[in-house]
């Protein structure tokens, strides 16, 4: 009697060891609520600055352009060009690009086709220039047609470039005419313009 009434007591020491904490794989950790916590914005270093548009540096007057004319010989430019290869709907062409002062690209100009020592077409490609009309590139047909009136517009079979010409001056617009003979109202006026050629 003695024996049964103690093998509770002896057992249950024996029970505490065996039921201990769960296993790792079997223990459930508890999860901590979400909480939402803003992103952290740096605050700027210095304030931000208006930067005003860039001002017309260069201007292109009378079919001149920073003392070259077309016909004219190419060889006393040659040292401010840098030369390159334009590659077309109708092959690859050697051309020289004109930089400004500051670096940035202006245009090119394509060598005479039949004498490659004097200078052919000049295209203008940069904002930074304008004619003496008062037009650049990136101003639209409308504004074109305000400052010069009525203009020639044709297109091309080739390459689909559409241009309009007035007073010795070519202006490529952008958009696409795969016929030479096209109806110049079936232009939008916003059309921007994205070259000036003085041919």
């Amino acid at each position: 009697m003695t024996i049964r009434r103690r093998l509770p007591s002896l057992l249950l020491p024996i029970l505490f060891c065996t039921c201990g904490p769960a296993s790792p794989e079997t223990a459930e950790v508890p999860v901590a609520p979400e909480t939402h916590v803003a992103p952290v914005v740096p605050e700027p270093l210095v304030e931000a600055e208006a930067v005003a548009p860039s001002a017309n540096l260069y201007k292109a007057s009378g079919g001149e352009f920073l003392g070259m004319k077309t016909g004219e010989p190419l060889a006393p430019y040659i040292d401010v060009l840098r030369k390159g290869v334009l590659s077309t709907g109708e092959g690859d062409f050697d051309i020289y690009y004109i930089d400004g002062a500051e670096g940035d690209e202006l245009g090119f100009i394509f060598p005479s086709y039949d004498e490659s020592n004097s200078i052919g077409d000049i295209y203008i490609t940069s904002p930074n220039v304008m004619t003496d009309s008062g037009l650049s590139v990136g101003m639209t047909y409308a504004d074109l047609q305000e400052k010069l009136g009525e203009v020639e517009v044709h297109g091309s079979e080739i390459e689909g470039y559409t241009h309009a010409s007035k007073d010795g001056y070519s202006y490529r617009l952008d958009a696409g005419n795969w016929s030479y003979e096209i109806d110049p109202t079936t232009i939008n006026p916003e059309t921007t313009i994205i070259e000036i050629i003085l041919p």
